[in-house]
C-alpha cells in the first residue's frame, strides 16, 4: 500500500496505480476507501474495467448488489467480451435471485471462455437454486474437468450426483408410481 501510495504521489493521475491502491485497500477490507481510490481511477480514466470489475466487488462485499451489478453493466459497456464482468454479474444477479439473468450472464461468461471453471461453478449453483440437479451436475462436472482442484465443484458435484441416484432409486423401487 506505501508502495502505490509513493507512486500515486509521483503520478497522481494515472489509474492503474489509483486500481492498485484500491485493491490492496479492498484485501485489507478497507471498503470506504477501496471504493474511493477506484472512483479516483475512474475520474482519471472512465475506460478502466479493472476500477469498474474492482468497484462491482466491493459493493457485492457490502451487500450493495444493485449497485455492484450497475458496476458490472458499465464494464461491460466498455468491454462486452468481459467474462470475468459477465461473471461477476452473474454472482449478484443470482444473490438477488434473479436465476434465470444470472444463467445468462454465466452463459456469456463461458461462451467467453470455455475455459473459466468459476464461471462454470456459479451456473452450476444456478442450475441447483432453481430445482434443476442433474444439469447442475453437468456444469459441476465441466469445472472439475477444467479444474481438477476445484473442491467446491468436486463436493457439490458429488452431492448432486448422489441425491439424483438416490431419488433414481426410491423412483424405481416405488410401486405407487406408475408411467404412462
Amino acid at each position: 500500500l506505501t508502495a502505490f501510495e509513493k507512486a500515486i504521489e509521483l503520478d497522481p493521475t494515472n489509474s492503474q496505480w489509483w486500481v492498485a491502491k484500491g485493491h490492496a485497500l479492498e484485501t485489507q477490507k478497507r471498503y470506504e476507501q477501496a471504493l474511493h481510490a477506484y472512483d479516483k481511477a475512474i475520474e482519471f480514466n472512465p475506460q478502466n474495467l479493472a476500477a469498474w470489475n474492482n468497484k462491482g466487488n466491493v459493493f457485492r462485499e457490502n451487500g450493495k448488489y444493485i449497485k455492484a451489478i450497475n458496476a458490472y453493466n458499465k464494464a461491460l459497456e466498455l468491454n462486452s467480451s468481459d467474462f470475468e464482468a459477465w461473471n461477476n454479474r452473474g454472482i449478484d444477479l443470482g444473490l438477488l435471485g434473479n436465476y434465470d439473468e444470472a444463467l445468462r450472464s454465466f452463459q456469456n461468461a463461458v461462451a467467453l471462455n470455455e475455459s473459466y471453471a468459476e464461471a462454470w461453478y456459479n451456473m452450476g449453483v444456478i442450475y441447483d437454486f432453481k430445482g434443476e440437479r442433474y444439469t447442475a451436475v453437468q456444469a459441476y462436472k465441466r469445472a472439475t474437468q477444467i479444474d481438477p482442484s476445484y473442491q467446491n465443484a468436486w463436493e457439490t458435484r458429488n452431492a448432486n450426483t448422489e441425491m439424483i441416484m438416490r431419488n433414481s432409486i426410491t423412483c424405481s423401487s416405488n410401486p405407487q408410481i406408475i408411467l404412462v
